[in-house]
């Protein structure tokens, strides 16, 4: 980015004397020449009715330049208008490129998200997984516990047995 707006700065420095020389080609060439001197002409009849017409007077004709003030001020015109140009695209120019660097980051940014959605996505289906095999081995528990249950009802000196445990346990735990 500062190399950047080093380069445009560099530009825009190099813009004013270029401008100049283009002043002094254009006023060299004829065809140039008379294609400038229309545009000073045109500026100077432009902004003079302007003026007029801001101080209230209406129906006033602007008498036109001599040559040379024309293409002087034609000349002059162009040399701002390259300016001006090369100014507006150097800004341009820093707008699409803080543009990219924006996308650039904003797509960094999504891809990022994407791979912790990614890792939160298998976190999860990794805990559902194992709750589903403590439900599965919780399921087994009870059956075989309802099975020693059963059984137990079945054959009662089994049951004599177990209750003698469990009043051992009891009287370990003081119940």
């Amino acid at each position: 980015m500062a190399f950047l707006k080093l380069t445009t700065l560099v530009i825009k420095t190099l813009s004013k004397p270029l401008s100049k020389a283009l002043k002094t080609r254009v006023t060299a060439d004829p065809k140039m020449a008379q294609f400038v001197e229309a545009i000073g002409q045109k500026s100077h009849s432009f902004w003079s009715s302007i003026t007029i017409r801001a101080a209230g007077h209406k129906g006033l004709r602007v008498k036109p330049l001599d040559e040379a003030t024309a293409l002087n001020q034609g000349a002059d015109i162009m040399a701002e208008f390259f300016i001006f140009s090369v100014a507006s695209g150097a800004m341009v120019l820093e707008l699409v490129h803080s543009n990219s660097v924006k996308a650039h980051e904003s797509k960094l940014k999504k891809e990022r998200e994407a791979a912790e959605d990614d890792a939160l996505r298998a976190s999860l289906e990794s805990i559902e997984e194992r709750i589903s095999q403590l439900e599965r081995a919780q399921t087994d528990l009870l059956g075989a516990l309802k099975e020693s249950s059963a059984a137990a009802r079945r054959d009662p000196d089994q049951e004599k047995k177990g209750e003698t445990r469990s009043s051992f346990f009891r009287w370990g735990l003081g119940l």
